[in-house]
């Protein structure tokens, strides 16, 4: 397990069982560097770790049993450096059963979370993980709600920076989450940010970076079709009162008159024409 003579550090107390198998086969070649707290070395691997990310295998481990996370035998794939802190808590508490996939480039799991993710649209838990802590977005404890399936690019730069704190509530059908932002969505009308996102890219209007701009309460029917597909890039002006931005198109505005497209003339015209 990473060479050298085996056996030179050894526990002095019986290791407690963590996954199965004959215990204490496999044996650290250097002493553990410690990792939240408590004695070191209590809870050993019964077989040998898999490789995740490069580096020496085995020198940080863990002093608290894995919690289970997605099935699959507990504890195989250890950290090759020390877990950062990601939200407070006893770090590396809930480890992953299997290496995680990369999403944004890094070193893979140096970032673990400190508590059990919440499902976010089906399929097993914890699988893309992120390789930066996530930025903060509208508030809650950072990084409880991870991605089921790796996120697709919408707008360039860094995939998944800013990343909801509450699973999102559904609009338009098809798997929540996917398309994560690059970049902290920007106040349409108040409420908390970023509750109700699309399931797919938006599709481009007038310009600019797409998606910047999320929807705080579920798009109200303008014309019929898939809801949201056809988003502003930016706020929509006041014309009359009313909350700002609830009303998406669901199809390419038309143009009438002249003016950048979706942000005044179409958009105000059919909201008004709606009232």
């Amino acid at each position: 397990m990473g060479g050298g003579e085996l056996g030179l550090y050894c526990l002095t107390a019986p290791p407690r069982e963590m996954g199965g198998g004959e215990l204490g086969h496999y044996c650290l070649t250097a002493p553990p560097r410690e990792m939240g707290g408590g004695e070191l070395g209590h809870y050993c691997l019964t077989a040998p770790s898999r490789e995740m990310g490069g580096g020496e295998l085995g020198q940080y481990c863990l002093t608290a049993p894995p919690r289970e996370m997605g099935g699959g035998e507990l504890g195989q794939y250890c950290l090759t450096a020390p877990s950062r802190e990601m939200g407070g808590g006893e770090l590396g508490q809930y480890c992953l059963t299997a290496p995680s996939r990369e999403m944004g480039g890094g070193e893979l799991g140096q970032y673990c979370l400190t508590a059990p993710s919440r499902e976010m649209g089906g399929g097993e838990l914890g699988q893309y993980c992120l390789t930066t802590p996530s930025r903060e977005i509208g508030g809650g404890e950072l990084g409880l709600y991870c991605l089921t399936a790796p996120s697709r690019e919408m707008g360039g730069g860094e995939l998944g920076q800013y990343c909801l704190t509450a699973p999102s509530r559904e609009i338009g059908g098809g798997e929540l989450g996917l398309y994560c932002l690059t970049a902290p969505p920007r106040e349409m009308g108040g409420g908390e940010l970023g509750q109700y996102c699309l399931t797919a890219p938006s599709r481009e209007i007038g310009g600019g970076e797409l998606s910047l701009y999320c929807l705080t309460a579920p798009p109200r029917e303008m014309g019929g079709g898939e809801l949201g597909l056809y988003c502003l890039t930016a706020p929509s002006r006041e014309m009359g009162g009313g909350e700002l931005g609830l009303y998406c198109l669901t199809a390419p505005p038309r143009e009438m008159g002249g003016g950048e497209l979706g942000l005044t003339v179409p958009n105000c015209w059919l909201v008004s024409y709606r009232a």
